[in-house]
């Protein structure tokens, strides 16, 4: 599945709800194939943001950056940018048809690209 690195964003607080649940055995291996693949692409992105906030920020004495006002643009531009690339997940979809779980609207929207209901 092609999927944006927004979408993989949105989606990880979802997989650590539906990750502390009971699901069968099936499920939980395939659910885990899939959320360790998405995290590969996470940590891709975590390190470009990484290059992107020391080239527009100035860091903070706790570690954190502030963008530059001077760099807001620049920065806002290669950030969205980089949320909005395509990175292919080849993890089979994840069906939770068969669990016993609930998932609310907002989340389900969030996960919908990667699971079957």
């Amino acid at each position: 599945m092609n999927v944006t690195i927004a979408t993989l964003i949105n989606a990880t607080p979802v997989f650590s709800k539906i990750t502390n649940k009971e699901l069968s055995p099936v499920v939980s291996f395939r659910l885990v194939k899939l959320i360790k693949e998405i995290n590969v692409e996470l940590e891709i992105f975590e390190k470009e943001k990484e290059k992107l906030l020391k080239k527009y920020g100035k860091k903070n004495d706790d570690d954190s950056y502030t963008i530059l006002d001077e760099n807001k643009d620049s920065w806002n531009k290669d950030i969205t940018e980089l949320l909005s690339l395509n990175v292919d997940i080849t993890a089979e979809k994840v069906n939770l048809a068969s669990e016993d779980i609930k998932i609310s609207p907002a989340d389900m929207m969030k996960i919908e690209e990667f699971v079957e209901m």
